[in-house]
This record gives structure tokens, sequence and C-alpha cells, in this order.
């Protein structure tokens, strides 16, 4: 882009340095601000270290729980059985469609009605067996010479 056209669409890119910006930020202002703490008329709601304690305790929670990989894992799983559940009912209803009296029927069966009952097909068995090897197979123990 030229000059003329930055100078028309973005103004703040010719400006100078400005004093201002250098100015230092209030940490008292700040700190009742984002994650650092919760403060209303100068009392603190949550300070900034049980905040800090609390947010750590819910990524430990969220990191090392066992049920995470499950609950994700069963709406992969309630979400590939409503796909197939779909795929299936397009398909009855493209053949029986088909299969009427009337020869000028516009309707076919395309590959992605196929590709679905495929991939859901798969899908399902392939989620339940991780899932069971997951929790339970005995856990993988690195031996190094």
């Amino acid at each position: 882009m030229d000059q003329a056209w930055l100078d028309e669409h973005m103004p703040s890119l010719s400006q100078g340095w400005d004093p201002a910006d250098e100015l230092p930020v209030d940490a008292h202002a700040a700190s009742a601000m984002g994650f650092s703490g919760l403060m209303y008329k100068g009392q603190w709601l949550i300070s900034p270290e049980r905040q800090e304690r609390t947010v750590r305790l819910f990524w430990r929670l969220l990191l090392k729980n066992p049920f995470v990989p499950l609950a994700f894992r069963i709406v992969v799983l309630a979400l590939s059985a409503a796909a197939l559940g779909i795929a299936a009912t397009i398909y009855v209803s493209v053949r029986r469609v088909n299969s009427d009296a009337e020869q000028n029927n516009p309707c076919s069966s395309r590959a992605s009605t196929f590709m679905a009952i495929v991939v859901g097909t798969v899908a399902i068995p392939y989620l339940g067996y991780i899932t069971w090897d997951e929790y339970m197979s005995k856990p993988y123990v690195s031996v190094i010479p």
C-alpha cells in the first residue's frame, strides 16, 4: 500500500511518540481489574493470592482428572451417534422416495451420505475401544536400559 492509503485508512500509524504513552500505570488500579484480584469499594472480594490459588486448582483438576477425557469422549460419541442417525435417516428417506411409482424423482443418494454412514459405523466402536483401553489396561512403564 502507498503512504496516502495508509494515512487515509490508518491515521494512528502516522502519529509520533506521545509522552502520555510512557506514563506509569497505577498499580492499585491495575490490580482491581483482570486476574489480579477483584476489589469493590476498596475491599477485596477475592484477593490476588486466593484467585491465583483457585486458578491453579482449576487447572490442576482439569489436567489431572481422569474423567475429563471421558467426558470429551462421551460428547464425541453422542455427536457421532447423532451424525450416524441423521445419515441413516437421509439414506432411508431417499430410498423410500426413489422406490415409489413415479419415475422422475430428483433424489439420489450421494457420496456424503455413504461416507457419513461408514465413518459413523467405524467411529463408534473405535471410541468405545479406546475408552475401554484407556481405563482398563495396565499403565505403560518405560524401561530405559
